[in-house]
């Protein structure tokens, strides 16, 4: 945020980021570093979008499973093999 924009970040509801303020110049260049980041970008697949995964349990006592990497790991070869004609 301090590199790109005025160092303002906002987080939604939605659970997603904001960097406020940075200019139409620099977009690209800031979303070409998110997308280098694994498993975060900018335009997630139809199914990634919407996904909501527990904390697992790495961090939650009554979890009997890790859930956030299955999320990641699984649905990526979802969308590659089935044809998702809208944003579920």
């Amino acid at each position: 945020a301090d590199e790109y924009g005025d160092g303002e970040v906002r987080l939604t509801v939605e659970q997603n980021v904001i960097f406020a303020n940075v200019p139409k110049g620099r977009v690209d260049e800031l979303v070409e570093k998110i997308n280098a980041i694994p498993r975060l970008t900018v335009n997630p697949g139809k199914l990634m979008r919407s996904a909501v995964s527990c904390t697992g349990a790495q961090f939650c006592p009554v979890a009997i499973s890790e859930t956030k990497n299955v999320v990641t790991d699984v649905l990526p070869v979802l969308e590659e093999r089935l044809e998702i004609p809208q944003n579920v």
